[in-house]
């Protein structure tokens, strides 16, 4: 029997969902309403993958990730933790708020202005919207696009130190690394 990408994506949700989401963390629904409205609100379209997710399962706190990827001794290959996952409109209002850090030439990308040199200083909500947030505010990203039908990279940003760095190819892929990480004893 043939499965379809979708019922993949699906079951790759809910086993995530299950392991990191808590009955004291109820989902906050997400509707497509709402995805429509932030991306029209940001100019940008989210990644089918992170809008899949959002629909089926919803946003809010995932207390489990941060414990998950905590162990120790913690492999080299774990994500960063995180401590909710953002609603559409609570990306719309972070981005308000200017986060000014260093912009690796890897993540500018301009199609009719492609310098290919780093960007020393500018608003990293130009180039990455926040998805995801820890405790301490830093941040899980990914590339701002404005014509996207494939899933986007995924990025951390410590707005802090002005760190931008890849940890995952993709958001499915980010949910696939954290259920790679050994349980918590």
């Amino acid at each position: 029997m043939k499965v379809n990408a979708d019922e993949e994506a699906w079951a790759l949700y809910q086993r995530f969902v299950d392991r990191f989401r808590t009955l004291a963390a109820p989902p906050q629904r997400v509707t497509p309403d709402e995805v429509g409205q932030a991306e029209k609100a940001l100019d940008a379209y989210f990644p089918a993958s992170l809008t899949q997710f959002w629909l089926k399962q919803g946003c809010g706190a995932m207390p489990g990730v941060a414990a998950a990827a905590s162990v120790f001794p913690r492999p080299a290959d774990a994500p960063p933790p995180f401590q909710r996952l953002l609603s559409p409109g609570e990306i719309v209002a972070q981005v308000k708020t200017p986060r000014f850090a260093f912009i690796p030439a890897w993540i500018y990308y301009d199609e009719e202005d492609y310098r290919g040199v780093d960007v020393e200083r500018d608003d990293a909500w130009k180039y990455i919207l926040p998805i995801a947030v820890d405790a301490r505010g830093r941040w899980i990203c990914m590339l701002r696009h404005y014509n996207v039908e494939i899933d986007l990279p995924v990025y951390t940003f410590d707005h802090q130190a002005g760190a931008i760095a890849e940890v995952a190819r993709g958001f499915d892929d980010l949910l696939q690394a954290y259920l790679r990480l050994p349980q918590p004893r």
